[in-house]
């Protein structure tokens, strides 16, 4: 087990590859995967690439997170397919070769050791990264676990696989964020902001991260795969994805990721945030923007105004023509309140 000591790093570099490291066979140590620069990197205007991560640089960050504001945060998607059109659910569900599931732990207030136990508990010894994500404090731990596989996954059976690894984990207590389960959902960098930082040490006041070098995981004839396959026939013999979505900028996915009661995050950076996220997609995503802004600002009035002026199309410039009037947001805002009343 491994607990984070140093101060914060150097922000960039290249990373040298441990000795002992479970070496990596084929596509995922040659390609390398899809890594932008911040949530705002998006590059089908320009026609460029993403740039490549791999296993090891990502492990390095591990263990000497960045320091840096959220909305400045490297992410990353652990795909070999790294077009300009690579931050898209139905392109990597259709291109997408994925070297790891990945889930996101933001309930439940587990330790690292926890973590690791429940891990051990399903997979036995697999190589996995887990590590406190940027909004997670010592009362409130949130954790990001990434399992590494020994064979690439196509984009196609991603999502059930991802499913099945939410529901392996919650027949063990551990509930995972759902909205990870999308093959074009981006994951955030190991990162400490600054406000979260001793001022005069720069110590993170809370990071945690474990480094497990055993065996890539392998998926066939797997526990894991056969979920995934009643996943999919559940929904028919090829479970049609959830890729409706068809764009390379920030969703509300994105910002559901983001969500932490307990961080009160200023609302301009919410308000910036929310300039990236078209306000004219499916209901579901203006819900759940509904259900980020609530929960993040407690149901402040400030909140709503800024989820009723980004629903109206203000932060845009044009408003939707799904916008129905403020009536419709206040009684969503209101009906959010009054579920938070009675939790």
């Amino acid at each position: 087990m491994r607990d984070k000591k140093e101060t914060a790093p150097a922000q960039g570099g290249d990373r040298n590859v441990p000795s002992n490291h479970t070496p990596i066979a084929g596509a995922m140590a040659a390609e390398g995967f899809l890594t932008c620069l911040t949530i705002k990197d998006s590059r089908q205007a320009d026609g460029h690439p993403y740039p490549k991560l791999t296993r090891y640089q990502l492990e390095a960050r591990a263990r000497e997170p960045f320091s840096l504001p959220r909305l400045q945060t490297p992410a990353f998607i652990l795909t070999t397919y790294c077009g300009p059109d690579g931050r898209n659910h139905s392109v990597q569900g259709e291109k997408g070769k994925f070297g790891a599931l990945v889930a996101d732990v933001d309930t439940g207030g587990l330790s690292i050791e926890g973590i690791c136990f429940i891990l051990a508990m399903c997979f036995s010894n697999v190589a996995y990264l887990a590590y406190s994500t940027a909004s997670a404090t010592k009362d409130n731990p949130r954790w990001r676990i990434i399992i590494w596989l020994s064979a690439l996954l196509p984009g196609a059976q991603y999502e059930s696989h991802q499913l099945a690894l939410f529901d392996l984990l919650a027949e063990h207590g551990v509930e995972c964020d759902r909205a990870m389960k999308g093959p074009g959902q981006i994951s955030f960098y190991p990162n400490v902001p600054p406000e979260r930082r001793n001022s005069a040490t720069g110590e993170p006041f809370f990071y945690k991260y474990h480094i497990n070098d055993g065996p890539l995981l392998d998926l066939q004839g797997s526990q894991l795969a056969a979920l995934a396959q009643e996943i999919r026939e559940q929904s028919g013999s090829a479970r049609k994805l959830d890729v409706s979505r068809n764009v390379g900028e920030p969703s509300a996915d994105d910002f559901a990721t983001m969500r932490n009661p307990n961080s009160r995050a200023p609302l301009a950076e919410a308000r910036e945030l929310l300039t990236y996220i078209g306000p004219d997609g499916g209901r579901g995503d203006w819900l759940t923007v509904a259900m980020g802004l609530h929960d993040e600002f407690e149901g402040a009035e400030e909140a709503y105004q800024l989820f009723d002026d980004w629903s109206a199309g203000t932060l845009h410039g044009k408003q939707p023509p799904n916008y129905v009037g403020p009536d419709d947001t206040r009684r969503t805002w209101d009906s959010l309140s009054l579920r938070r009343s009675q939790s």
